[in-house]
């Protein structure tokens, strides 16, 4: 049976003094832990994305990788290789092989994937579109948090279409209204 270790006893004071990112102490469960070299790697991660160039890609480029043994697709100017995702797809290979070499955007967001394929897709990430090459998407400006008031507003825009059906409906209503008040 082993022994349990006796643990050195801080004051909530001790710990408060470790808040630098030369040592930074936290409590979790009235226990203290050392988070100064946690701290570091997350904070040297976050520097090296932001500072690591992202690979840029012709849509040509792109359009070579259309097959099972090579298959990159482009979602919203950003290229993905999904080769090794391919047998993986919950909808079949085809699906992806559809998409292979080209723009899939409208078909990605057509289905209406979940947050955790939208987190799996990023994986494959590898770069994105040439600037020159890049499209406007008219939902580039949306805010896709179902929290946020914008994307209702984005959600809720009334087309030409709406207000002729709805016209339609009230004409309808007034005229049979009229037929049983007056027939």
């Amino acid at each position: 049976m082993q022994k349990e270790r006796p643990t050195r006893q801080f004051t909530r004071q001790e710990v408060a003094e470790h808040n630098t990112t030369g040592t930074a102490w936290t409590i979790i469960k009235n226990k203290v832990y050392d988070v100064t070299t946690f701290l570091e790697e997350v904070r040297f991660r976050e520097v090296m994305e932001k500072e690591r160039p992202t690979r840029q890609f012709t849509r040509q480029e792109v359009a070579e990788h259309n097959t099972t043994g090579t298959a990159w697709t482009i979602i919203k100017n950003k290229v993905y290789d999904v080769t090794t995702f391919l047998e993986e797809h919950p909808g079949g290979l085809e699906i992806l092989l559809e998409q292979a070499g080209q723009d899939g955007t409208e078909a990605f967001q057509d289905v209406g994937h979940s947050g955790d394929a939208r987190a799996k897709r990023d994986t494959f990430f590898i770069g994105d579109i040439v600037e020159s090459e890049r499209t406007k998407y008219m939902d580039d400006n949306v805010n896709w948090d179902p929290k946020s008031p914008e994307y209702y507003n984005f959600h809720d825009q009334k087309t030409a279409v709406d207000y002729v059906i709805y016209i339609f409906f009230v004409v309808l209503l007034i005229a049979a209204g009229y037929f049983f008040l007056f027939m």
